[in-house]
């Protein structure tokens, strides 16, 4: 299965759960599956192996736009004391960032 399928299951899981907190893990783990396959295909890239270093690493990419920089940095976001996410569409902040990390993948660029 390539990493874009096992990406679309995740989705799919998570659009199914009506639990906030789910969705917003979920949408996490998506954005370390796409850092992973870069990992992959760039072997010289630092290992990542959790999801807020995945969004950190992506955050920080000298080539990310705002739109990536700002969706990452939604998922870093700690919930606030009314246990709301700054992330209001974790799973469409997921997929701008995946997005993103496929075009690098095109490209061949490294994190």
């Amino acid at each position: 299965m390539s990493w874009l399928e096992e990406i679309e299951i995740e989705k799919s899981r998570a659009l199914r759960s009506e639990n906030p907190g789910k969705i917003r893990v979920a949408a996490r783990r998506i954005v370390l599956q796409g850092v992973i396959e870069l990992q992959k295909q760039n072997p010289a890239n630092q290992k990542i192996t959790d999801a807020i270093s995945a969004l950190n690493i992506i955050a920080e990419h000298p080539e990310s736009k705002t739109i990536v920089r700002d969706a990452a940095n939604r998922l870093l976001k700690r919930l606030d004391k009314n246990f709301n996410s700054p992330s209001v569409e974790p799973i469409k902040d997921a997929e701008i960032i995946i997005s993103f990390i496929s075009s690098l993948l095109h490209n061949r660029k490294q994190l």
